[in-house]
Formats: structure tokens, C-alpha cells, sequence
């Protein structure tokens, strides 16, 4: 074990590995990637570029390390491919007794592809506070569970601010941002959502931009615009199954637009099983469609959902056909 493993200033280019196509890294105190390129590297497992796990050994962890961090800073990822999760990035780490925070910043998603969770970028943490700021992800793909950013498992918190999603895809579960955190807490803020567009032919996919399959959290200042669900929410889905409902938890929407988007149910906004109150405020929604007529062309409620406030907002040309 390393206390600390440091890669800057780097260039990766056509590497092939079994696991983390340019880098494997297990159980560290500290990781740090600063200034690197990786570029069409191919991992036959998860990580196409770099894969961050725990070893799932305790011994492995230096002794005394407390909270342990996990950073990646002006980070170029393109066209790099994984067999399972995370297309250029997979961070691992569930160990709960040594959490791990996670830092991605001003970092640039483009063009990568997994054939499982997480076009891009996919992390698995317990218990660790996970931010995701500044950073662009473009024309990556998924085959299920977030065609750029998959986070699973039970973190602590996510944050996801001033980031832009464009033309990502995937087969099932939202083709930018699939968000699985359990009973966390997440907050999206200041990002934009454009054109993330479904590939499935089956009507598997729900949520054009962002499926939220467990969590509770806020949205504010985001845009949506021109995002495709073949089913359930042209730009985001919400559910909260009874398992991970938390007291008091709320789903909010503030001074977010929502133009364009397209779903069978809920042009903009779907819910289905959801347990926690929505709340939208100062929001706009323009043009967005329906294509049943019973499906809600800007907003669609299950009617096993908690329930839906909506104040100051404006709705103008949406339509359910």
C-alpha cells in the first residue's frame, strides 16, 4: 500500500489493460491526477482510462489514515473505452469505516463509451462526499445507468455545479447524469443539459438528462433543453423507493428552465414510486411534449407519488399528444 500515489503532467495514449486501461490504483490515503491526457486507451473490465479502487482488504489501507481523498484536476479524457463501468474513470471505493472523499475538477469528458455504467465517469462510495464541478462532458455513451456520470451506492453527499452535459446516450437510465445514492443528499447546481438523447429501441430509458433512482436533493439554476426520453422524463426522472426515503427529504426545483425536451410521460419532468415532495419554484417550461395524451407535456405525477407543489413558474407551448 501507498500513502500517497501522484500522476501530473502527463500523456496516455493507445494503452490496453486488464483493469484501468492506462492505470490501476488500489487503496491509497491520497490520490491525485493533475494536468494529464488520456486518449483512446481500452480497459477489458471497468475504467477505460484509470480505475480508483479500495482492494476490499482492510490490511491494505495504511493504518491511522482517517478520512482518505481522491482528486483529479484539468484532466483531458477522450475516446478511451471500458468493458464495464466507467468508459475513461472508475472510482470504487465502498469502504464505509475509512471513507473516501472524491474530487473531479475542470475536468473534460469527450467521446468515451462503456458497454456498462457510466459512459465516462462512474463511482461506487460509501459514506464520502463527492464533487463533480467545472467540468464538460460531451458524446460520451452507456449502455445503461448514466450515459456520462453514473454515482451509486450510499455517498454521503454529491455535488455537481457549473458542469455541461451535450449529446450523451444510453440505452437505459438516464443519457447524462444517473444519480443512486441511496439516502444521500445530492445538489446539482448552475449546470446545463443539451440534446442528451436515448438510444433505446425497446423503451427501456427513462430520463433524457438526469434519473434519479434514489437520493433526495435540489436543482437550481440548471438548464434543460432538447433532451429525448423514449419513456419517462424528456429531462428528468424521479423516484425514491420506501427503502431510502428520508424525513424530511424533498426533490426541489429552482430557477431552472426546461425547453424542448421529449418523453412518452413527462415532456420535462416524470415521476413514478416517488416518496418524497417535489417542489418547483421560478421555473419556466417551454415546448416540451408528450406523445400520449394522458402523459404530461411538461410535467408528469405517478399516482403512487407523494405529491407536487408548483409556485412562479411559467408554462408556455408544451403539449401531450
Amino acid at each position: 500500500s501507498f500513502k500517497k500515489v501522484s500522476v501530473t503532467n502527463s500523456i496516455f495514449r493507445n494503452t490496453t489493460s486488464g483493469i484501468g486501461g492506462a492505470f490501476r490504483v488500489q487503496s491509497c490515503h491520497e490520490v491525485v491526477f493533475k494536468n494529464n491526457q488520456f486518449h483512446k486507451c481500452t480497459s477489458g473490465d471497468a475504467g477505460g482510462a484509470v480505475t480508483v479502487q479500495s482492494g476490499g482488504k482492510a490490511a491494505y489501507i495504511p493504518t491511522g489514515t482517517g478520512r482518505r481523498t481522491i482528486t483529479f484536476i484539468n484532466n483531458e479524457f477522450e475516446g478511451n473505452i471500458a468493458t464495464n463501468a466507467g468508459g475513461a474513470l472508475q472510482i470504487q471505493d465502498e469502504d464505509a469505516s475509512i471513507p473516501v472523499d472524491v474530487t473531479i475538477d475542470n475536468c473534460n469528458f469527450k467521446g468515451n463509451k462503456s458497454k456498462g455504467q457510466g459512459g465516462a465517469l462512474y463511482i461506487a462510495n460509501k459514506d464520502g462526499n463527492v464533487k463533480v464541478t467545472n467540468t464538460v462532458f460531451c458524446n460520451n455513451s452507456g449502455l445503461k445507468y448514466g450515459g456520462a456520470f453514473r454515482i451509486a451506492n450510499n455517498a454521503k453527499s454529491l455535488l455537481v455545479e457549473g458542469c455541461y452535459f451535450e449529446n450523451n446516450s444510453c440505452d437505459a437510465q438516464a443519457n447524462a447524469l444517473s444519480i443512486g445514492i441511496q439516502q444521500g443528499k445530492f445538489d446539482v447546481k448552475n449546470c446545463m443539459f443539451i440534446h442528451n438523447q436515448t438510444t433505446s429501441s425497446a423503451g427501456a430509458d427513462s430520463g433524457g438528462a438526469v434519473n434519479v433512482e434514489s437520493g433526495h436533493g435540489d436543482f437550481t439554476n440548471c438548464k434543460f433543453v432538447g433532451n429525448t426520453s423514449s419513456t419517462t422524463g424528456g429531462a428528468v426522472y424521479l423516484a425514491s423507493p420506501l427503502a431510502y426515503v428520508v424525513d424530511g427529504g424533498t426533490f426541489n426545483f429552482t430557477n431552472c428552465l426546461f425547453e424542448g425536451n421529449k418523453a412518452k410521460y413527462g415532456g420535462a419532468i416524470a415521476q413514478s414510486g416517488n416518496n418524497h415532495a417535489v417542489f418547483v419554484n421560478n421555473c419556466i417550461f417551454k415546448e416540451n411534449s408528450a406523445s400520449t395524451w394522458n402523459g404530461g407535456g411538461a410535467i408528469y405525477v405517478g399516482s403512487s407519488c407523494k405529491g407536487t407543489d408548483v409556485k412562479n413558474s411559467i408554462f408556455n407551448g408544451n403539449t401531450a399528444d
